[in-house]
């Protein structure tokens, strides 16, 4: 058996190791310039990249190869918490020349979470008059994936698989699965190896748990004396509604389609909205204007009545409630795409309202970088700003007790 090799990261004050082997070989940690495992809501699998010098030994004795298994462990010292344990198969490597001797290399490897069914076999099969709830339940059991299945959806039907691997398959049918006219469902792994399906407004009713609180001196210190406080030292905030209401003319929809006998125009006028940003203030420029005329052909008795409904209004309700984006490089944790978070922002002292509040967890990114320094980065969506024009101090829940 390889002896593993480890080194140890620092990051607010704790102590993190990291192994990372490729096809069962350890890879030099001194040599590695980066390593990132990113977490998506928007890609089923999570990736890994690294990066990493080569003087030609490592990759003449151990050529990378497509499928290879690339081993990423990575947990806290002092408290033995594994944050990351998992596999990536080898999608695609890189490697190029740094050094006019050819003596120095710089070599790049990506993957994808490693189930290798999942995505390397095509199949064609039925799920017959089956919920999207069910099904993803069956694609976690044919994979032997542990599944967490927290909504029930309104979508019974015949469901097809044709020509598509599981991974396409649950890509290309997410936007076909139903919850309700102002919600929408997702579905993905997360790095623990679980398939999970759920939707926007089901993270969002949960209670957020965490507060985190832009402070640059306790950022580079242990949590919090309260178990439910972190700190971060940076943040980017982009709101991008405007782009999705103003530029596109509207943000109603109209849905055509015909059923076999006759055409049929429903009006989604409403623009769907969260309970994070009750507070929200927005300009509601082109709000309930209609655009994007979406047609769709087909008989009823094949779908579900409202199939062409949640064509449009998945892609509507993602647009609306994850419009805006709030970056943070937070504490190290075992944080979980879809968690619910509270995030303070302040300066000198004050709460900034428009940018505080209520988020969700959207992306998970994981970096060791050249320096030997463990970074986590939180990608947080919600749907609108804080009021900070109100008369109404905004209060923040987890303060209150």
């Amino acid at each position: 058996m390889t002896t593993p090799i480890k080194t140890t990261f620092v990051q607010e004050s704790q102590n993190y190791s990291a192994e990372v082997y490729i096809d069962g070989k350890p890879v030099p940690y001194k040599n590695i310039m980066s390593l990132t495992v990113k977490e998506y809501i928007y890609s089923i699998l999570p990736r890994v990249e690294i990066t990493f010098l080569d003087s030609g030994i490592f990759v003449e004795h151990n050529p990378i190869l497509e499928g290879q298994v690339i081993q990423v462990l990575l947990s806290n010292n002092g408290e033995e918490i594994n944050l990351l344990n998992q596999t990536f198969m080898v999608l695609n490597s890189s490697i190029t020349v740094i050094d006019k001797t050819n003596s120095s290399f710089l070599i790049t490897v990506s993957g994808a979470f490693n189930r290798p069914g999942l995505f390397n076999k095509i199949h064609n099969k039925s799920y017959p008059s089956k919920t999207f709830s069910d099904v993803i339940k069956d694609v976690a059991d044919a994979n032997s994936l542990d599944h967490d299945v927290r909504i029930e959806s309104k979508d019974k039907m015949n469901w097809y698989q044709l020509n598509q691997t599981y991974a396409d398959f649950i890509n290309t049918s997410i936007y076909r699965s139903y919850v309700n006219d102002d919600d929408s469902p997702f579905t993905f792994i997360n790095r623990k190896g679980v398939l999970v399906y759920t939707s926007l407004k089901t993270a969002a009713k949960n209670k957020s748990a965490i507060i985190f609180s832009n402070d640059s001196d306790m950022a580079t210190s242990p949590f919090g004396n309260a178990t439910n406080e972190r700190y971060f030292s940076s943040y980017t905030f982009s709101d991008n509604s405007g782009f999705n209401n103003n530029l596109n003319g509207g943000s109603g929809i109209k849905v055509s389609y015909y059923d076999g006998n006759k055409f049929i125009t429903n009006e989604i006028k409403k623009v769907p909205s969260s309970e994070m940003t009750p507070y929200k203030n927005k300009l509601n420029i082109n709000h309930n204007k209609l655009v994007n005329n979406a047609v769709g052909f087909g008989q009823l008795n094949n779908v579900y009545d409202s199939y062409f409904n949640s064509l449009a209004t998945n892609d509507l309700v993602r647009k609306a409630l994850l419009s805006t984006s709030l970056s943070i490089n937070a504490h190290a944790g075992d944080y979980n795409l879809l968690d619910k978070i509270n995030i303070e922002i302040k300066k000198d002292g004050n709460l900034l309202a428009a940018q505080s509040g209520d988020y969700l967890v959207g992306g998970i990114i994981h970096n060791i970088n050249k320096n030997s320094r463990y970074n986590q980065m939180l990608i947080c969506f919600r749907d609108g700003f804080g009021n900070a024009n109100s008369t109404t101090a905004f209060k923040n829940p987890l303060r209150e007790n």
